[in-house]
């Protein structure tokens, strides 16, 4: 699921800016974006079992999350240039932290209530009652934002040191 975004954030930048087809692209891009981080959540059900060592249940999300979250940074990165081409640096930046804030809420949606991408179609109701439920009692729900918030700082910090490390990259080229 981590290359659904990735592909559509590809796609993306061939259409033209402003167009239909952009904004559908761009809002199927934001719902299916947690899929690419969520892996990360899988350390929760790490448990030491006689069939496997828990090492190798350990290396083996790891990479998964490794390669999931790399292909979320691309994938940010591609949407990133595209809001460049739209709007000033400071505009794209807050922009983009505040798609690190929502993913990290989808990643949270996924992880502890159960829902996914395709609820947005399947089950649309349930998911808005539940989203709204914690938009208007925040205090009720410390849990979702404690998640989200960390969450998004984590995405937020991944991504800085990934511009860091292609930019020194740039460097090195020129």
């Amino acid at each position: 699921m981590a290359y659904v975004p990735f592909f559509i954030s590809n796609t993306i930048k061939t259409f033209p800016l402003k167009s239909v087809p952009f904004f559908i692209a761009i809002s199927i891009w934001i719902l299916f974006l947690p899929n690419a981080p969520y892996i990360i959540t899988d350390i929760f059900h790490l448990t030491l079992q006689r069939s496997m060592p828990i090492w190798f249940d350990l290396l083996l999300v790891i990479s998964f999350a490794f390669n999931g979250l790399v292909l979320f940074f691309l994938s940010v990165h591609d949407v990133y240039t595209i809001l460049l081409k739209k709007f000033s640096i400071a505009k794209a930046w807050i922009i983009t932290t505040c798609i690190f804030f929502l993913t990290g809420f989808g990643v949270y949606l996924g992880r502890f209530l159960r829902f996914n991408s395709w609820d947005v179609v399947s089950n649309p109701n349930m998911l808005m009652v539940e989203i709204f439920e914690r938009i208007v009692k925040p205090m009720a729900h410390p849990k979702t934002w404690g998640f989200t918030l960390g969450f998004g700082i984590l995405f937020l910090l991944g991504f800085l040191i990934f511009k860091a490390i292609n930019l020194k990259e740039e460097r090195v080229k020129a």
